[in-house]
């Protein structure tokens, strides 16, 4: 494997005899950090899965990103699939993170001392990332392999959307 570097995250998950066993978490790029937290693409998505999972809300789309303000932190740009209140979306946000504090040690620390501040969610309008997408691949982006980003380092990505609403805690 020391060949293989195409800048990949993957996982040893076990041995084959004395050849390991090399499973595929995510592109190395989708990767952010602004105090030291490291935030990968794949904690996030794990971290919304598992709150979407015990809140019973179902997302279209979701996209994080770092915002810059006195502190910095993250915002969550999330297209819901249906109507849903406003506690309820606040309620998410919280669930969200704390998974992402329990999945990210150095997440948590930082947001435990305040040089990460409180997430705060954008709600998309419907549609925003359907017409997102068809927009890159009209642009160019080849639609079988165009994926939106579910961790961006593009602080501007919130640009592409109408945001409906702003929630925080």
């Amino acid at each position: 494997l020391y060949r293989y570097d195409i800048d990949d995250v993957v996982k040893v998950t076990g041995y084959h005899e004395r050849t390991p066993r090399v499973e595929f978490i995510q592109k190395g790029l989708n990767v952010t950090s602004v105090t030291g937290e490291k935030l990968y693409e794949s904690q996030v998505v794990q971290a919304v899965n598992k709150a979407a999972e015990k809140t019973g809300i179902t997302m279209e789309f979701f996209t994080a990103y770092i915002q810059w303000d006195k502190i910095p932190r993250y915002a969550f740009l999330v297209e819901f699939k249906d109507a849903v209140e406003h506690d309820i979306k606040k309620g998410l946000l919280r669930v969200i993170d704390d998974e992402i504090m329990t999945i990210n040690v150095e997440y948590g620390s930082k947001r435990k001392s305040q040089r990460l501040d409180n997430p705060v969610m954008k709600v998309v309008r419907r549609g925003g990332f359907h017409s997102y997408r068809v927009k890159r691949v009209k642009n160019g982006s080849h639609d079988g392999q165009f994926k939106v980003p579910q961790l961006t380092k593009d602080m501007d990505f919130q640009k592409h959307f109408e945001i409906e609403e702003e929630i925080g805690y």
